[in-house]
């Protein structure tokens, strides 16, 4: 890796940018059981914002306006700070962070990799690092699988444990509502059902495929081909009887495709750019029942 330059650098505000699945696929499972992925993401317009600021001493702290996050060594945020000054073997590593959160947890969303991401481009800005995106990819995924997406953004074709990332098509500029039940499910969870259910070699279970369709849909600049070919393996698992009740909704008042991100447990519905009333009353209507339903585009670099 290059050496760290000299920086005046002191601070830094920087938007961490959520994620959706327009499919997610598991197609293997590796020795160490690590699940195999391929996914199509798409970075949307829902967002944190840490604020990181280079200080004396050689203590990382982390403080939020979210009261039930757990603000030490277990958060990514903290991780991403760590893993990136050990890795460029950075001396001076007084570093606090302040956390603006948006995204909600256990929704599938990516906030918790999005924020490790951030924190990763912040430093290196702040450092005067001068790593690539590759270089900062390699750091993001000792932290999470999902990280090194949310460090490139965009619409891209996650595949291996998500650390391989190939561009794809980019999603049509729309609306996109977002809806999240109130319960949650954990990532490892889901995965451990996924297991249960699929992991028998004596059960002839086998999963529908979305990616494939998904990445042909976006070739023909169609949000309705889209919205007909985005699926998601999780949300066959998925224990909560809202998600199935929001996809309903959403479809019902003008979305043309609607599914859960990750392991869940948000849903999204996709809208027509020229849909926006029809979009707000979707949202305005899932509000009234779930707290946390927002509107939002995608974000493409």
């Amino acid at each position: 890796m290059k050496g760290v330059l000299f920086s005046m650098r002191k601070n830094i505000s920087i938007n961490a940018y959520a994620k959706l699945n327009l499919s997610l696929d598991i197609v293997g499972i590796r020795e160490d059981n690590y699940h195999l992925l391929r996914t199509v993401m798409q970075s949307i317009s829902i967002y944190d914002t840490l604020k990181i600021n280079r200080c004396v001493g050689d203590k990382i702290t982390l403080s939020s306006d979210d009261d039930t996050l757990i603000l030490n060594e277990e958060n990514s945020a903290y991780k991403a700070a760590k893993t990136f000054l050990e890795a460029v073997g950075i001396a001076d590593r007084g570093i606090s962070i302040y956390l603006e959160k948006r995204i909600p947890s256990q929704a599938g969303l990516g906030g918790a990799s999005a924020d490790a991401a951030a924190v990763l481009i912040g430093l290196n800005w702040l450092y005067g690092a001068g790593l690539s995106t590759s270089e900062l990819c390699d750091i993001g995924v000792e932290i999470g699988a999902d990280v090194p997406f949310c460090i490139v953004g965009g619409t891209q074709l996650c595949e291996g444990i998500g650390e391989i990332i190939t561009p794809v098509t980019k999603l049509a500029d729309c609306y996109i509502v977002v809806a999240k039940p109130a319960g949650g499910i954990s990532t490892p969870k889901a995965y451990a059902e996924f297991d249960r259910i699929y992991g028998d070699p004596d059960v002839n279970a086998k999963t529908q495929e979305y990616t494939d369709d998904v990445m042909l849909a976006l070739t023909t600049n169609s949000l309705s081909q889209v919205g007909s070919a985005i699926g998601n393996v999780f949300e066959q698992l998925a224990e909560v009887d809202e998600v199935a009740s929001i996809k309903e909704v959403m479809l019902s008042m003008g979305a043309v495709g609607a599914s859960m991100s990750g392991s869940g447990t948000a849903v999204y519905g996709l809208f027509n750019i020229a849909e926006y009333e029809s979009a707000m009353k979707c949202m305005e209507y899932l509000r009234s029942q779930y707290p946390f339903s927002v509107i939002c585009r995608p974000i493409n670099k």
